[in-house]
């Protein structure tokens, strides 16, 4: 690092190349940035992660990025994570995730929900597949919808149908 305030490197090679940038958090093997434009108020920990741009925190190196060749999982109260992200709630379940899950919620016992809350608006799932129309949402599980206040509704293409 050339210039910047309140910088820190732990690691060796870390943040080399960077030309500016301010309040960033670097930890591990040859983590940095992936610009030479300034940054600001990034981290990136682990052998190889690499960040893009202000404001972000990294996990990890990213298969491509910074010689990397391969990317990582994420476990939380898990030492064996099986996919991208892998959360273990109270004792694991001991039931393998499917291979195409990225991310997997285990819990031993009780119910296991995700919860999505918000003041009074739409909130939901949403699909989507590149280059189809809609594109990131041409399918979902929405709950409140314009259209039906409190119901939920299932999306196909751009028709919602109440359920």
């Amino acid at each position: 690092m050339e210039i910047g305030d309140a910088n820190t490197a732990l690691g060796n090679s870390t943040m080399l190349g960077v030309a500016a940038g301010d309040s960033n958090t670097v930890v591990g093997y040859r983590a940095g940035v992936s610009t030479q434009q300034t940054i600001l108020r990034n981290t990136a920990i682990g052998a190889l992660a690499t960040v893009g741009r202000s404001d972000v925190i990294v996990l990890g190196s990213v298969p491509g990025e910074n010689t990397a060749t391969r990317g990582v999982v994420v476990g939380i109260a898990t030492i064996n994570p099986q996919r991208k992200l892998h959360i273990v709630d109270e004792t694991p379940a001991g039931i393998s995730s499917n291979a195409n899950r990225s991310l997997v919620l285990e819990k031993n016992g009780i119910p296991n929900y995700i919860n999505f809350l918000n003041t009074n608006a739409e909130s939901g799932i949403l699909f989507g597949v590149a280059g189809a129309p809609g594109g990131s949402a041409n399918g979902g599980i929405l709950y409140n919808n314009p259209s039906f206040a409190q119901g939920l509704v299932m999306r196909t293409g751009a028709m919602p149908t109440a359920c």
